[in-house]
């Protein structure tokens, strides 16, 4: 898996996480729709700007974009 994959895989974790459409991020980050969809299928890398203004929207941080493997923090009980 190339770079650019890992952060389309991580985008499309988060966006999952959030049940948000691809229609939904294109407004969020200002891409049409066929843009996003590049960007999510890693045809297209997504400039840092683009994922920050993603990652402020969902309320996390966008070095979770970058990491080769999203853990998911448990909380306890």
């Amino acid at each position: 898996m190339t770079y650019r994959e890992k952060i389309a895989a991580n985008v499309r974790a988060e966006i999952g996480r959030a049940d948000l459409t691809q229609k939904a991020v294109s407004k969020i980050i200002g891409l049409s729709t066929a843009a996003v969809s590049e960007r999510l299928k890693a045809k297209v890398d997504f400039k840092p700007e683009e994922l920050k203004i993603l990652a402020d929207y969902l309320g996390i941080d966008p070095v979770i974009f970058y990491r080769s493997q999203v853990v998911k923090q448990e909380v306890a009980p």
